[in-house]
């Protein structure tokens, strides 16, 4: 039996294609968050395993918890394309999708991460689960077996290791360390303290034929037994985002960047047989705008402008025969916790010979956080690292695509502000500034429209917004309300038609009862966002 974390981690490298190594560059900071959940010192990460004792379990904890930012990006991805209409469903009826990889093929499905969050219920060492289950065997020894048997069970030399639900029980006792102590108390002056060693073959038949012994035993079998270790660990290593853990992260880098990207029109191609394009490692066209040529291309190889061959990851150009002087912006994803300055400077120089000399722009992003390396933030440069879900970076990453001016060229939105009585008083200075700011898009040659309603639709001239609820000549009546939502209902319906792909969103005090009626007028809300100006 499999107990110590070197044991655990040699049997998946030996027999289950573990493929977890520290000479390997992008994992090397998943080696180096182990190392810290396990409070283990710097160097050769077997030794240390070997010299500090870690148990398996401990090890395959730490494993599951650095793999959960791998398993939210893989729910990302799957969030995102179901979405944009963009998986397909299986014979069976399960949402999935597939990409084509040098590796074999990545299944992207929702089954892949309800088994991850299985996984984790079963693990053994679990405090809460397994103080739990032992509340359960004690509560159901000292009510229900007791009715069956003439013993104190609180004071007794019986060995009750005999079955298998102890047996595993004081198994554990001995492999957990001092922080189950408070576990194994009761369960040590009952059944599996070193004073029960007495036989009674009688009474151990009694115990196993209880109608509740079976269940128990499961239960202690799921949260104490380390017989489970090896099939969960096994079971891990094969899910799609740790087996495939940096292709996935690349495939989220372009499903964040294309989901910023639809913000201003950028719309993903589906291939006609409903399969997606992309094929990691295969130059692909991945999205493109309705009212513009550029379009989104996975990793196109082409010359830049100093003549040296180049193939990022990401380009935004106006032509599928991709150069220099049609690309507008670069993305280039790496997975490097050592990634020096020296190689930040070529990777800068040339990818920013290969994109527009006047306004082209290249952006960096990085899974790992980097030590002590050179800040680069220019309008034309940017480096982002610690990049994955939820951070700091990945938020100013996404900021940063919003404001690159091809993005700013491209904003498809349509505003309807609400000027009756009753949003008086949220047209403050700071709201002034926003809906100028607006305007300045519009100005710019960002396809920004901006209406104004109360009775009727208006379009927005540049006044200011006491002046026009003023002018509005609307009360906060009931029917008044109804009869102007309905005309917003029936603008919104037309601005759908003459502009398709546009971003529809309303800033009103009737979230509600809008919302109410732009359902009942059948416009979906994955088109259309309520802003509540108090809020």
């Amino acid at each position: 039996m499999i107990t110590s974390a070197a044991e655990l981690h040699r049997f998946l490298l030996k027999n289950q294609n573990f493929d977890f190594h520290p000479e390997h560059s992008r994992d090397l900071d998943l080696y180096r968050k182990m190392k810290q959940r396990l409070g283990l010192p710097e160097g050769e990460f077997i030794s240390a395993l070997e010299s500090r004792h870690v148990s398996a379990e401990a090890y395959l904890r730490a494993l599951i918890a650095v793999a959960e930012p791998l398993s939210k990006m893989y729910t990302d991805i799957i969030n995102y394309c179901e979405r944009s209409n963009f998986l397909t469903a299986s014979g069976e009826g399960l949402i999935q999708w597939q990409v084509e990889t040098d590796r074999g093929n990545v299944d992207f499905t929702i089954e892949a991460f309800r088994h991850f969050e299985q996984l984790k219920t079963l693990m053994p060492g679990d405090y809460e689960q397994m103080q739990r289950v032992k509340n359960d065997v004690m509560d159901w020894m000292g009510h229900e077996v007791t009715n069956k048997l003439s013993i104190d069970i609180r004071d007794n030399n019986i060995d009750w290791s005999a079955l298998e639900l102890f047996s595993i029980l004081k198994r554990a006792n001995k492999i957990y360390g001092d922080e189950h102590y408070t576990i194994f108390k009761g369960l040590n002056n009952c059944y599996i303290g070193d004073r029960h060693h007495e036989k009674n073959g009688h009474i151990e038949e009694i115990v196993k034929n209880h109608p509740g012994y079976a269940e128990l035993l499961t239960e202690v079998q799921t949260h104490f037994g380390h017989e489970n270790i090896l099939q969960i660990a096994s079971e891990f290593v094969e899910l799609p985002f740790w087996k495939f853990r940096w292709q996935v992260y690349e495939i989220w880098i372009i499903a964040v960047s294309c989901q910023q990207l639809s913000r201003c029109g950028f719309q993903l191609k589906v291939a006609q047989d409903g399969r997606s394009p992309l094929a990691l490692g295969k130059t692909a066209t991945l999205a493109t705008h309705p009212h513009s040529d550029y379009k989104l291309i996975y990793q196109p190889r082409y010359v830049n402008q100093d003549n040296d061959a180049i193939h990022p990851d990401l380009v935004l150009t106006t032509d599928e025969n991709v150069t220099a002087q049609n690309s507008m912006l670069i993305i280039e994803c790496k997975q490097r916790i050592e990634l020096t300055d020296a190689h930040i400077d070529i990777v800068f120089n040339k990818y920013s010979a290969g994109v527009c000399p006047q306004h082209g722009q290249v952006v960096v992003v990085n899974y790992d956080d980097i030590d002590n390396h050179r800040h680069v933030n220019n309008s034309r440069q940017m480096l982002f690292t610690q990049v994955s879900p939820d951070t700091t970076e990945t938020q100013a990453f996404e900021d940063f695509l919003q404001q690159t001016h091809l993005f700013k060229r491209h904003l498809n939105e349509v505003w309807y502000i609400d000027i009756s009585h009753s949003m008086r008083h949220y047209f403050n200075g700071e709201f002034q500034d926003f809906v100028t700011e607006k305007a300045d898009l519009s100005a710019e040659g960002g396809q920004v429209k901006i209406w104004t309603f109360a009775h009727e639709v208006m379009s927005y001239e540049g006044e200011s917004y006491p002046g026009l609820v003023d002018m509005s000549g609307e009360t906060d009546g009931v029917n008044n309300e109804v009869r102007g939502m309905e005309r917003l209902c029936q603008h919104i319906i037309s601005q759908q038609i003459h502009y398709p792909g546009s971003r529809i969103y309303i800033i009103t005090d009737l979230v509600d009862d809008l919302g109410y009626m732009l359902r009942q007028q059948g416009i979906e809300s994955n088109t259309v966002s309520i802003i509540n100006p108090s809020k």
